[in-house]
């Protein structure tokens, strides 16, 4: 999906992937994981930037959901999926821009 072979990605692949996102997700994204894991929420969803082998820029929805605990109640294996968003999240975008067009032309115009 981003370009790279299973040998670059494993087995640092959590460091492969914080190197890969976008920095005004980064924060975000890590929150939304630690929230997962230390504040006891059974999964997480969380659209982010992801840069390609290319150097391009990708969106992804990455969904995770916490699989067994241990007794204490620590998570202990968690199962996700990342799944290319790009098409949807330009359509999403191209959208809001031809709303905010729109309002301020109705605005100008005196309608609304």
């Amino acid at each position: 999906m981003m370009g790279f072979s299973r040998e670059e990605v494993v087995p640092g692949a959590d460091q492969f992937w914080q190197q890969r996102l976008h920095p005004v997700d980064q924060q975000r994204m890590n929150q939304t994981m630690e929230d997962c894991i230390l504040g006891g929420n059974e999964g997480y969803s969380c659209d982010v930037r992801a840069q390609r082998k290319d150097g391009s820029w990708m969106w992804i929805l990455s969904r995770a959901k916490v699989m067994s605990r241990t007794k204490d109640g620590r998570v202990e294996w968690i199962g996700g999926i990342h799944t290319d968003i790009t098409e949807i999240k330009q359509v999403e975008l191209s959208l809001r821009d031809m709303e905010a067009f729109l309002d301020r032309a109705g605005s100008i115009a005196g309608v609304g």
